[in-house]
Order: structure tokens, then sequence, then C-alpha cells
């Protein structure tokens, strides 16, 4: 099959208008969601405010649980936390808040050493809370966690795994 100079040029220029479009689209995106982030940030700026929003969140959860969830998508950005928490972009985020309902995944979360979820806050089905808790430190795997996870996501035999292992780099030892 031959393609004419002409129908490539037009193949050509058909597919960088897309990205073009695309590229101004996404650019566009980008410029809205921070905007909505900054504004989610600020209606969420102090207890009070996360209070009503709670109270909001457990009525608009009745009629639209659609709406709960694109809010709860929202504040859990790092972007917006980092907004809410008042965080620079170059520093990490050591908090999270969060507005749900309590659960008992919630009691491994503390906030100064201290739970923030009660068994009262859990058994009250329904109802929203505001939470601020320190995020875990990051477990560095080891190697064997590491080699496991290798092997549970690709589905390796022992004898695929050795076979692999004679194909790697090693480390030299001196």
């Amino acid at each position: 099959m031959k393609i004419t100079k002409k129908e490539l040029q037009s193949f050509f220029t058909g597919w960088q208008n897309l990205d073009n479009r695309l590229s101004k689209a996404t650019k566009s995106a980008t410029s809205v969601m921070n905007e909505i982030q900054k504004d989610v940030a600020s209606k969420l700026s102090t207890v009070k405010k996360r209070t009503a929003f709670c109270l909001f969140m457990e009525y608009q959860k009745k009629i639209d649980g659609d709406v709960t969830q694109r809010l709860q998508t929202c504040i859990g950005k790092p972007t917006t936390q980092r907004y809410i928490l008042k965080v620079p972009s170059d520093k990490p985020l050591t908090q999270k808040v969060s507005i749900r309902t309590a659960s008992k995944e919630l009691l491994k979360f503390k906030l100064g050493g201290k739970a923030i979820v009660d068994q009262k806050m859990i058994d009250s089905k329904g109802v929203y809370h505001a939470f601020k808790y320190d995020l875990p430190k990051v477990k560095k795997p080891t190697q064997i966690s590491a080699s496991q996870k290798v092997v549970t996501d690709f589905s390796m035999t022992k004898v695929q795994y050795l076979a692999n292992a004679e194909k790697l780099t090693f480390a030299k030892v001196d």
C-alpha cells in the first residue's frame, strides 16, 4: 500500500492538531483543578468550617453519594492536602486531613500519639467526622519482601526466578 506525500502530510497534520488540542485541554484542566483545590482548602481551613462540611456530607450522601465521593477524592489529593495544611510543595506531607465516617481501619492512625477515633465514633454510622492525623513513616522494603513482590506480581515459579537470577547483574563485593 502506497501512501502519497499529500496523504502523509494530512495524516501528520491531523495528529499534530489532535495533540495540540489535547495539550491545551490538559493545561486548562490542570489550571482549573488547581483553582478548585485551593477553593476546597479554603472552605476547610478551620475546624469550624470542617465541622459544617461534615454536616453537609451527611445530608449530601443521602441525596447523591457521587457528590460526596468526588469531594472526598479532591480532598485526598496531595495538592489539596498541601493547601489545607499549608505545606510547601518542596516539603513532604507529614499529616493528612480526611472528611469521612469513622471505621476500624482508622484505629491505626494517630495525631500526636493519640488515637483519632474511638468506638463511639465507629458505632455512629453515617456520621461524618473531620480527621487530622500523622502519616505513618513509609517502611523501606527488605530484600525478601521486594523479591517476594516480584515473584507474586509476575506469578513466577522458583525455576523461573532462579533462571532470571543468571541474567541479573549483582553488586561487586570488595
